[in-house]
């Protein structure tokens, strides 16, 4: 191959680059949200529909179950959080759905698991889904990731995900 063909084949990745990130702000990105906001609605459960879009052409969409109280509390009248000034409701940080733009245009579609600070270790805090091209994304595509999100949020709260520690929190950890 010459000089010249490879200098061609440069040029052309280079707006291929630049056409992907073109259909992601034009045509991906607005699906992804409306579908999330459609099913959002459908479903009835307390999430919300976020975005991330401190870095244009970098964004990501989410699915959200935010933070939550835990059921858990310290006790104040325990001489230990005393010490440790612990005093106050222990947080659910809910699951999150991402749709994140990869710097080459493809869509990395990736969750968060639950988790409780100091009382659930995630074995796997963040996963992969799948990574796919933007053509192949859809309302379809979508609400399959969206069962195969729920379903893992569900094996999380069923204790087949995730593990709690042993033993006690000390000052916190």
């Amino acid at each position: 191959m010459d000089m010249k063909e490879i200098v061609k084949q440069f040029l052309q990745s280079e707006k291929q680059l630049s056409d992907k990130q073109l259909l992601w702000q034009e045509k991906t990105r607005p699906l992804i949200k409306s579908v999330l906001e459609k099913i959002k609605n459908q479903l009835m459960l307390d999430i919300e529909v976020e975005e991330d879009d401190s870095v244009v052409n970098h964004e990501s969409i989410y699915l959200s179950f935010g933070k939550k109280p835990s059921g858990l509390y310290d006790n104040k009248e325990n001489f230990f959080n005393e010490q440790a000034s612990l005093n106050g409701f222990i947080t659910k940080n809910g699951a999150e759905l991402f749709y994140s733009i990869g710097y080459r245009g493809e869509v990395i579609v990736w969750m968060s698991y639950p988790f409780v600070e100091g009382v659930i270790e995630e074995e796997e805090k963040l996963h992969k889904i799948r990574v796919a091209e933007q053509e192949n994304i859809d309302q379809a595509s979508i609400e399959e990731d969206i069962q195969y999100f729920l379903t893992h949020v569900t094996h999380w709260n069923l204790g087949k995900i995730g593990q709690e520690k042993i033993g006690f929190r000390i000052n916190g950890q």
